[in-house]
């Protein structure tokens, strides 16, 4: 079962308070209809479509979820809970293969 993320104790809203973990990666599976990813292995939940995480493309200043693509690396700041890695925001970096792990 996961962790429903609307109306949840931990407020979504409340991202810039939480103690943010990082990480970098190959983005190895994107499934945007369930809003989560693989990064190194790991699974991510992007949390609901009405509070949508950020999301910055490489040169550029903004970006969509629906923009990111299977292959692409990404550095992924996250909070965990519930044994779940929730996805606070993503950005896409520059294709690096040291990264893979």
């Amino acid at each position: 079962i996961m962790p429903s993320l609307v109306g949840s104790e931990m407020c979504i809203r409340d991202r810039e308070s939480i103690a943010a973990r990082e990480d970098r990666g190959e983005l190895q599976m994107l499934n945007l209809s369930h809003r989560k990813g693989t990064i190194n292995g790991y699974t991510y939940l992007f949390g609901p479509a009405v509070d949508p995480i950020r999301v910055k493309m490489l040169d550029s200043e903004g970006g969509a979820l629906e923009l990111l693509a299977e292959g692409m690396y990404v550095r992924v700041a996250y909070f965990e809970t519930q044994g779940y890695r929730i996805a606070l925001s993503l950005e896409q970096i520059p294709v690096d293969p040291s990264l893979n792990h």
